[in-house]
């Protein structure tokens, strides 16, 4: 199912790296799957818009990040930077649709074919 041309590629990778920015962080390592699983934000505990089974692109970037421009809520002072930011990006639209922050790196394989974008 993966249609990773090089132009999705590089507005995948540039979608991550202004997350990352947007989040007080710079991104590392970039991977990301397309998925039609209707229970890919569950999966990975991440927050968003997305409704029914569609099929969408999850960004996973290693970094450290804080709660920055993107949250729903201001940053909690003294909060301690998270390791991997996911984000959850539209096929159609290539538009972010949920992300979410955790200290667990998820192997993306089980939903789908990972593409490196940035090793």
């Amino acid at each position: 199912m993966t249609n990773a041309t090089p132009a999705i590629r590089a507005k995948l990778l540039a979608t991550a790296r202004q997350t990352a920015r947007d989040n007080d962080g710079v991104a590392q390592r970039v991977v990301a799957v397309e998925s039609a699983d209707a229970d890919v934000n569950a999966f990975l505990n991440v927050r968003g818009l997305s409704e029914g089974v569609q099929v969408e692109w999850v960004v996973q970037v290693s970094g450290h990040f804080k709660c920055g421009s993107d949250c729903f809520s201001a940053p909690t002072s003294g909060q301690r930077p998270e390791r991997v930011l996911t984000v959850v990006i539209d096929s159609t639209t290539l538009r972010v649709t949920g992300f979410g922050y955790s200290n667990d790196w998820v192997n993306l394989s089980k939903i789908g074919t990972v593409v490196v974008l940035q090793a």
